[in-house]
């Protein structure tokens, strides 16, 4: 999941600045070599943003799951 989120925000900023190559006139060899560079930084930060958010939920859903089974176990234990 963190891969893809990278790579999605990595093609994102790659067409973003070639675009913005296109229409400032720039030259292509340089347009595409800052494009690339602009790919590979916001792919790290995709892969780190995604690995956080991933990180998140799983510590989220273990504790939920923790209060639904210690909750369930109280009410299993109290019926008599």
């Amino acid at each position: 999941m963190a891969r893809q989120f990278a790579l999605q925000l990595g093609l994102l900023a790659f067409a973003a600045s070639t675009a913005d190559a296109a229409v400032t006139g720039q030259d292509v060899s340089g347009g595409l070599w800052t494009a690339l560079g602009r790919l590979a930084v916001f792919y790290g930060l995709g892969l780190v943003c995604g690995g956080l958010a991933r990180l998140l939920v799983d510590e989220q859903v273990q504790r939920d799951f923790e209060r639904w089974l210690a909750a369930a176990d109280a009410t299993a234990n109290s019926t008599p």
